[in-house]
Formats: C-alpha cells, sequence, structure tokens
C-alpha cells in the first residue's frame, strides 16, 4: 500500500532577510552538486533582499532540471536560491528516510515527467507532492537509514580527506608561486590533438559538467558527445574546465581517458613535476588570473594564450614533490572507493524503497 508524498512532509516556506544568511551555508542551484554529490560553499551572497529559509533536518533539492539529480540532507540552518525546493519532514517520517526517498530515480524520473518547460524544465511543485511512497512505519524507515547511512558517511569521509590534502597540495604551491620567476607555459603546454568523439568512453569521459565547482574534482559524466572530436588526456595530467573560470573546475587525472574541447588538458614537461602543476593550477591565483583574460560576458571562457602567462616557480624541492605525489595517489584512491560506494548506494536505495530487501530485523 502506498501512499503521497504530502502525508509525510511539507515544503517550508519561510524567508529571511538577506542580511542574517551566512556566505558559507548559502546555498544555489550552481553550487549543489549533481547525483546527490551534496553542495559546495559560493561563499557569497546574492543581490536579493530575501532568501529562503532551511533548518538541520529539511531535504533540499533542486527544482531546476530535475535529471542533475541534486539533492542534499540539511545538517546546519541556513538560506537558499527561491529555485531550490525545501522539504519538511512531518511526525511520521525520519528525516534522514525523507532524504533517501527523495535521493531514488524513481523520484527524480517522476520530477521530469510532471515539470514544465523544455530547455530548463522546472519541477511542478503541486504534482511533486502527489508522488506515491510506501507507507513504511517509521521503525522499518530508520532500517532502511541505518543501511545507507554508513555508505554515505564513508563516501563524505573520503571527500572531506581529499579536500584537505588538495589544500595541502596549494599550500605548496603557493611557497613556491608566490615569489614565481616563470611562467606557466615553462612548466607545461596544453594538449591541442583532437580525435573523433567514437573514441570516448563514459567511465572516463570528462565534460565541463562532470568537473565539479570549488576544486570538487570529477564525478562520472551523465552522457558521451554524440558529434564532433574530443582532447585524449593521460594519467597526470590537470584538467581544467575553460567555461566561467569562477567556478574553479579542477581535477588531476588518475588515468587515461578523453575530454570535451572545453576542458583544457594541461600537460608538465617532466612528468615527475604533474602533482605540482595540479597544485600550481588549484590556486584562486591562476582563476583569478584566467578570469581577468577572459572572453564574453554571460559565458565568460579563458585566453588560452593568456592563461600560459601565469606566474609560476619553474622548481620544486624533490622533498615536496614527494609530498605533492602521496598526496595525489591517496586521493585518487579514496575518489575511486567513493565512486565504488556510489554505485552500491544507488543499486540498493531502489531495492529497500521497494521492499524487495527485506529490512526486518
Amino acid at each position: 500500500m502506498s501512499k503521497r508524498l504530502n502525508s509525510i512532509c511539507t515544503y517550508r516556506n519561510e524567508k529571511s532577510p538577506i542580511s542574517e544568511i551566512d556566505p558559507d551555508t548559502y546555498i544555489s542551484t550552481d553550487s549543489m552538486l549533481s547525483n546527490r554529490g551534496g553542495f559546495s560553499s559560493t561563499r557569497s551572497l546574492p543581490p536579493a533582499s530575501k532568501v529562503s529559509l532551511y533548518k538541520v533536518g529539511d531535504t533540499l533539492v533542486s527544482n531546476i532540471r530535475p535529471y542533475f539529480k541534486k539533492i542534499w540532507l540539511s545538517d546546519r540552518n541556513g538560506g537558499c536560491s527561491n529555485d531550490i525546493l525545501i522539504f519538511r519532514p512531518n511526525a511520521n517520517c525520519d528525516s534522514e528516510y525523507l532524504y533517501w526517498l527523495l535521493s531514488s530515480d524513481t523520484f527524480f524520473n517522476y520530477m521530469m515527467a510532471t515539470s514544465k518547460g523544455t530547455k530548463m524544465p522546472r519541477g511542478d511543485k503541486l504534482a511533486i507532492m502527489h508522488y506515491k511512497v510506501p507507507n513504511y512505519s517509521v521503525e522499518v524507515q530508520k532500517r532502511i537509514v541505518c543501511i545507507l547511512h554508513p555508505i554515505q558517511k564513508k563516501i563524505a569521509l573520503n571527500r572531506n580527506i581529499n579536500g584537505y590534502l588538495a589544500e595541502l597540495c596549494e599550500t605548496i604551491a603557493s611557497k613556491y608561486c608566490e615569489t614565481g620567476d616563470a611562467r606557466l607555459e615553462d612548466i607545461c603546454y596544453l594538449v591541442t590533438e583532437r580525435f573523433d568523439y567514437t573514441g570516448a568512453d563514459l567511465d572516463t569521459y570528462v565534460s565541463t559538467e562532470s568537473l565539479l565547482q570549488n576544486k570538487q574534482g570529477r564525478q562520472p559524466a551523465a552522457s558521451l558527445p554524440t558529434t564532433g572530436k574530443v582532447t585524449r588526456y593521460k594519467t597526470g595530467d590537470t584538467l581544467v574546465s575553460n567555461i566561467r573560470p569562477y567556478f574553479k573546475k579542477v581535477w588531476y587525472a588518475p588515468f587515461d581517458g578523453t575530454c570535451s574541447g572545453d576542458v583544457l588538458v594541461f600537460r608538465a614537461k617532466d612528468s615527475f613535476l604533474s602533482p605540482y602543476l595540479y597544485a600550481c593550477l588549484r590556486q584562486d591565483r591562476f582563476f583569478d588570473h584566467v578570469m581577468r583574460g577572459s572572453k564574453g560576458t554571460k559565458m565568460p571562457r579563458g585566453d588560452k594564450k593568456q592563461l600560459m602567462d601565469f606566474r609560476v616557480s619553474i622548481t620544486c624541492e624533490n622533498k615536496d614533490v614527494g609530498l605533492l605525489i602521496a598526496a595525489v595517489q591517496v586521493i585518487a584512491a579514496n575518489a575511486a572507493e567513493s565512486e565504488g560506494l556510489v554505485k552500491l548506494r544507488d543499486a540498493l536505495l531502489p531495492k529497500l524503497m521497494s521492499g524487495e530487501i527485506y529490512t526486518a530485523t
């Protein structure tokens, strides 16, 4: 037996003056990560006078292009864009269970099926609340959560560890680059050789959309190109999105693959310095430099010649290179483990929600 979504939750419709919102807890649709990745802080506020208020235990879902599956379970209070739906659980619904319920492909498919618009589809708020959900007791809800929670926790732990290690890499590079005596072109070059799109493989293809904002790395691409050319990258290359550089999308490649032509592939002239090159390109100073030379306003793109003038140091001590090598190896291992855990999570979720996997004690 099933019931409607509005029997276990409601929309939170509270507003807050922008002056009362912390930039670190403001969430926009752009800062939410696709494929259930949570969010990355924007550290900036919109020009609006008021924003939507969310609280601990709410589930936030981007209402723009639901197929991106942007969702987050709040562990704090804050503010968000009006294009984000805020689901507040009722007394008969466990807050984390509601998050998992709304994380399912079935829910996002329903959002798309009832959405309005084609180029920028938006979920229909009324139709969403008619979504059919299992009639599970709170006890069963908590048992489902107990299975999925440890997986999600390990994914989050890996993400945090990788964030700390990446910041360490950036700190090491900054030590050398602040008094840099060389230009980026002295230590690397841009890979320009292109190949037919048919050579791309979904497991290793990188698009501008699959690169994550604020230096968060990469997630699997949603689809492959159907026309044109792709660039081949190799292990040790650093990939940077050349569209809207202010999003700071950068990733160190731990394997070979292909990428969109809008993704720049930097290759170190000395492969030993590949991790050092990655650390240099992670710096805010680099993205600020790219923005200063970018072309266009609505969709700025970096100027390839100008960005290669970025000041760096041509040398990095062996002991620091050793630290960088160790850091990128751990980052790659954690990312691979998390990718496997994501696949396990996504395979378990529909089986748990449908009752195919029995959750009785």
